[in-house]
C-alpha cells in the first residue's frame, strides 16, 4: 500500500483542498482541543491522481503552466525564464542547447518558422523528488500546427530535472523524446532481416 502526505488543516474540507474532490479518501480526527482536523495520510487512488499534489509539487505544475503559456504566446524570452543559465535542453532530434541565451535563442527561431501559431499543452506524468530540493519530472506534452497548409500534431515526452535554489524552481536539464508509432513485432523482425 503506498501512503503519501497529503493535506493537513484545523476545520473542514474546503473546496482549495487538494482532496476536495476525493473526500472520502479524507479521515477526521479530533483534537483533546476538540477542534476537528483532516488526516494527513490518504491513499493513493487512480480516480484522484489528478486530484492530489503536495506542496512540494505545486511549483513544479506552475513551471509547466508557465512553459505552455510562453509557448502559446511565442515568448521566447519567457520560456527560457523557466531554465537555469547554465541549463541544458536535449532537442526532440537530439541537438543539445547549453545554457539559457541559446535556448532562447533556438525557440525565438522556431517560434517565427515551423511552430509560428502553433498550440502547445504539457501535462505532469510523474515526479519523483530525488531531495526536497531536486526533482525528476516526467511529462507529456502535445504541439499542434501547420505545415504546408495541412494541420500536424507532435507528441514528446519530455523528461526534467528541477532544482529549488533560493525559493525558485527552474529546469536545469530538459530532454525531449519524439513519440512516434512503434512498428510492429513482424515489421521491427523484416527490418531486421534485411
Amino acid at each position: 500500500m503506498f501512503w503519501k502526505t497529503v493535506y493537513q488543516t484545523s476545520g473542514r474540507l474546503s473546496s482549495r483542498s487538494p482532496v476536495s474532490n476525493c473526500p472520502e479518501l479524507a479521515t477526521t480526527t479530533r483534537r483533546r482541543s476538540g477542534r476537528s482536523r483532516i488526516s494527513k495520510l490518504i491513499r493513493f487512488e487512480p480516480l484522484c491522481r489528478d486530484v492530489v499534489m503536495t506542496s512540494l509539487e505545486q511549483p513544479i505544475h506552475e513551471i509547466l503552466n508557465q512553459m505552455e503559456t510562453a509557448w502559446n504566446r511565442s515568448d521566447s524570452a519567457s520560456f527560457a525564464a523557466l531554465f537555469a543559465e547554465d541549463a541544458t535542453l536535449i532537442q526532440i532530434f537530439g541537438g543539445q542547447l547549453d545554457g539559457r541565451a541559446a535556448i532562447e535563442g533556438s525557440h525565438r527561431v522556431i517560434f517565427d518558422t515551423i511552430y509560428k501559431g502553433s498550440h502547445a499543452s504539457f501535462q505532469v506524468q510523474s515526479i519523483r523528488f530525488l531531495r526536497p530540493d531536486v526533482a525528476v519530472v516526467f511529462t507529456r506534452a502535445r504541439v499542434k500546427f501547420q505545415e504546408n497548409n495541412q494541420p500536424r500534431e507532435l507528441e514528446t515526452r519530455p523528461t526534467m530535472v528541477v532544482v529549488n535554489e533560493r525559493d525558485q524552481w527552474q529546469i536545469v536539464a530538459f530532454q525531449n523524446t519524439r513519440i512516434s508509432e512503434m512498428p510492429s513485432a513482424a515489421q521491427a523482425a523484416a527490418r531486421l532481416a534485411k
